[in-house]
């Protein structure tokens, strides 16, 4: 019997605790409107690091920013042949989205394991059980 702090076993993909998931949930569908809407907003998440499940998103939302983003700056200098690949990452974009509403993981098809390699050092801050 799992506690009612964590996902249960039967889940396929490492979980965050469901406290941790539902705190970070807003912010991690928030990071995906950077490559919607063109505005950085997982820097915010980047600068807090105060939720694991929120960050996680955040990293995929920034690789999906990054490389849309590359591709557009790439297809200004050849002529727009690059433009029909960067309007396709507004897919994974969209799919990490339903992934965090979901409360699950980023996750291959939201890049999440690019976000991982390229911001894996961005970390979640060590809580100070002090105050």
């Amino acid at each position: 019997m799992s506690s009612p702090t964590t996902r249960p076993a039967t889940d396929a993909q490492p979980g965050f605790a469901l406290e941790t998931i539902e705190h970070g949930r807003a912010m991690a569908l928030f990071s995906y409107a950077s490559v919607l809407f063109g505005v950085p907003v997982f820097l915010i998440a980047f600068a807090k690091r105060d939720n694991a499940f929120a960050l996680n998103h955040a990293r995929a939302a920034a690789a999906c920013f990054c490389l849309c983003y590359a591709l557009i700056l790439m297809s200004l200098v050849s002529c727009a042949v690059f433009f029909p690949l960067a309007v396709l990452c507004y897919i994974p974009a969209i799919i990490g989205m339903y992934h965090a509403a979901a409360g699950r993981p980023a996750g291959r098809s939201a890049l999440g394991h690019l976000g991982d390699r390229a911001f894996g050092r961005i970390d979640v801050r060590p809580v100070d059980r002090a105050r």
